[in-house]
């Protein structure tokens, strides 16, 4: 299991996490002093349980497990107090059990016990059918586990971008203002507001079959869009990329798979500007990804690999400069003249065609090295 630690004091927050680390089903994803990036964490990470110190200064623990809960419902919360009379208020919201300070290696067995226990019930009273498959990568698309496509019949392209800008926002409460910033930034206040509305009730009504799957809550300030039994082709990507184990010769094929898992750029087929930076954020882990392994192709002997890697970066992102490079140099490794000069010549065409620049100075350097060494 997946376990977040939340502690203002670094002695208690260190002390738990070794603690927890002793148990060989906990994976700790995330330890944090600051509940403010915590919960940004607990965005990204979707942890299965987190332990939470009651007593923090700048938020109550309380409060900070409500809004963790309001993220995600299913994360099974821990208090960690010194003082048990807040225990009661614990279980009054959906805490599964709280320990003590200091804390005991057997009360600690009970908890994680507990937490596996309550986990399995959560897996098995989720009927497959009833989740809903969402894509982003590439482009929107919902879909059945039994894979039934659901098609989404919107009456206008803004109210198909709002709800795609809710959904990257997902469980977070957007301003209506920063809304008509991002979607409507010309047109005059009133008219602005108008839109947004009629917008958010054509997004109601398109999604009035999907009501369990998502639900907009309307506040006096913005709107939150929160999802139910809803699996994320992006999280899910996201998620086998963080619980990868260190690369070696017994999870190659493991990292290999987490990269060809990755179907297509986020969001790719729409042009939206406000959705630039998750998806460049999406490529760069990619991109680490399937270099990481390209190296340890040409560090263990296998060239024709490694040259496999690189050239599929290159296919996807032909600008990308190092890929290039890295072709060249394993076809020069290999003695293929030809090939490394008919390469740096697609290269020269690319940058000159996309970018309207030369090769990168390392590379030209590179090349002319090699040319008058050939």
């Amino acid at each position: 299991m997946n376990v977040m630690i939340i502690d203002d004091e670094r002695i208690a927050l260190n002390y738990l996490e070794r603690q927890l680390s002793t148990f060989p089903s906990v994976s700790i994803v995330g330890a944090y002093m600051n509940p403010l990036l915590a919960i940004d964490a607990v965005r990204s990470n979707r942890p299965d349980a987190v332990f939470l110190d009651i007593d923090l200064p700048e938020m109550n623990g309380i409060e900070l497990a409500e809004r963790i809960l309001e993220v995600d419902p299913s994360i099974q919360v821990v208090f960690v107090t010194a003082y048990n009379q807040f225990a009661v208020h614990a279980f009054e919201i959906s805490a599964i059990d709280y320990i003590m300070k200091p804390y005991e290696a057997g009360r600690l067995q009970k908890t994680i016990q507990r937490i596996s226990e309550r986990r399995n019930l959560q897996i098995e009273d989720t009927p497959d059918e009833t989740l809903l498959k969402v894509r982003v990568m590439r482009q929107l698309t919902l879909a059945t586990v039994s894979g039934l496509t659901k098609p989404l019949n919107w009456r206008t392209v803004k109210a198909a971008e709002l709800f795609l800008y809710l959904l990257q926002n997902r469980g977070l409460l957007v301003r209506k203002s920063t809304i008509i910033d991002q979607l409507w930034p010309t047109h005059d206040t009133d008219k602005a507001y108008s839109l947004l509305y009629s917008a958010v009730y054509q997004i109601r009504k398109t999604l009035a079959d999907f009501s369990e799957h998502f639900q907009i809550v309307n506040q006096s300030e913005g709107y939150m869009l929160t999802l139910h039994n809803v699996w994320l082709d992006a999280d899910d990507w996201l998620k086998q990329l963080d619980e990868l184990p260190e690369l070696d010769e017994h999870s190659i094929a493991a990292h290999e798979s987490v990269m060809s898992e990755y179907t297509g750029d986020y969001l790719r087929s729409y042009d939206y500007l406000w959705a630039e930076g998750e998806r460049e954020r999406l490529i760069m882990k990619w991109l680490l990804l399937a270099h990481r392994i390209g190296q340890w192709h040409v560090d263990n002997g296998n060239p024709e690999k490694a040259l496999t890697v690189y050239s599929e970066i290159c296919h996807r992102y032909p600008t990308a400069e190092d890929a290039h490079y890295n072709v060249m140099r394993i076809y020069a490794s290999m003695g293929k003249h030809a090939a490394v000069n008919q390469h740096y010549e697609q290269l020269c065409s690319i940058m000159t065609e996309e970018l309207d620049v030369s090769p990168s100075g390392y590379i030209r350097e590179w090349f002319d090295h090699y040319m008058q060494q050939s």
